[in-house]
């Protein structure tokens, strides 16, 4: 313990870079730990373990808190559970490590610099959109600590006068946090008069951000869930379907946004930014099918014929609730389709000249003229 808490200022000094830390770590564990290493090969083979699990810690506990009290709150309600298990000692001390980076961090974003720093990184990500729209192109496999690299990357890249790596990798720590808020919001239904945070600079690079953040996101937790078990996925898919059902109600209405449009609604309420995302795409995609498929509300041409059917089949208990819920939120849909059409036939079919006794040459416009002056 006292050998790994020693490495506070190496992993601080060299963070982002876990070549420079490990030549660093080594002679203070090998001073630190006395008997407990045999040799450098060891305290090598700890130091790269370290290294990777404070940065691992620090994403999944710290980087989203943007407050230190709140920050003191998580170590301590966490600091028990990470003494216990396997590797505790190694687990506890690295713990105590992320926490103390993300105290460091918060202090520097509060100070001048880093604020001048963020103002610049603001304008460094709008003008640099193209890279993010590739970024999203090219996510299959990006990860959260992949993308937060190419973030600090674009940064230093731009930045003057250059940022020491903790400082760097604070700022685009915080940026990927706001990303990921950003990209866990719930979607605009009303699309039109959404209004979308394009209007200054901070809004238009967020979205550019987010969308990378969000791919990042799904492959980790598609990666998570491909590793389960065929009983863990058979309960990941009870727990789901529970869950599912309490919020289909508030959910239903974003099915008309296309299938990835309602997977997202659908991940911003089950989980919260910055609950960490479950993977339930392979869950929604049969439901979602099914409802876009039903029969349903075949023949209901209004709104008002799609919840009067829609009562009555609740009122019966007839179908799954579910596919129930969705169906009538896309029913609502085709229905306003329905209606457009006729009135967009009423407006052609419309004789105007006829309807409204118009004229129709310059002579019948200037007799009316000149009738209504009584000249």
């Amino acid at each position: 313990q006292r050998a790994l808490r020693a490495l506070l200022a190496p992993v601080q000094a060299h963070f982002g870079d876990p070549q420079a830390f490990r030549a660093a770590a080594v002679p203070i564990l090998m001073r630190e730990a006395g008997t407990a290493l045999s040799d450098a090969k060891d305290a090598e083979a700890l130091a790269e373990q370290a290294y990777r699990m404070v940065q691992r810690l620090r994403a999944q506990h710290f980087r989203a808190m943007d407050n230190p009290v709140q920050v003191d709150i998580q170590y301590k309600a966490l600091e028990h559970s990470a003494a216990t298990g396997p590797n505790s000692t190694l687990r506890q001390a690295c713990f105590w490590l992320a926490y103390r980076l993300q105290q460091a961090g918060l202090l520097y974003l509060r100070s001048p610099e880093a604020q001048n720093a963020l103002a610049k990184s603001w304008q460094v990500l709008e003008n640099r959109r193209e890279l993010f729209a590739k970024t999203t192109a090219e996510s299959a496999t990006l990860t959260l600590d992949r993308y937060e690299a190419l973030i600090a990357q674009s940064l230093q890249e731009s930045i003057t006068p250059p940022l020491a790596s903790f400082s760097l990798l604070t700022i685009a720590g915080y940026l990927l946090e706001k990303a990921r808020a950003t990209a866990r919001a719930l979607p605009e239904l009303d699309v039109q008069g959404a209004n979308m945070p394009t209007q200054n600079r901070e809004g238009t690079a967020l979205l550019a951000l987010s969308e990378p953040a969000r791919g990042a996101e799904l492959n980790e937790a598609k990666a998570r869930f491909s590793r389960l078990t065929a009983d863990e996925t058979a309960k990941r898919f009870d727990e789901f379907k529970l869950q599912f059902l309490r919020t289909i109600p508030r959910i239903a209405p974003y099915a008309v946004l296309g299938f990835d449009k309602f997977c997202d609604a659908v991940e911003a309420v089950l989980y919260p930014y910055p609950q960490q995302m479950e993977w339930i795409r392979a869950f929604v995609k049969p439901v979602y099918t099914n409802a876009s498929q039903s029969t349903i509300f075949d023949g209901c041409a209004t709104d008002q014929s799609v919840e009067q059917r829609y009562q009555a089949l609740r009122k019966a208990k007839r179908g799954n609730t579910v596919i129930l819920e969705l169906a009538r939120a896309l029913a609502f849909t085709k229905s306003k389709v329905k209606e457009a059409e006729v009135r967009e036939t009423l407006l052609t079919e419309l004789d105007l000249v006829k309807e409204f006794d118009w004229p129709t040459t310059l002579e019948q416009v200037t007799a009316y003229w000149a009738a209504k002056s009584g000249g």
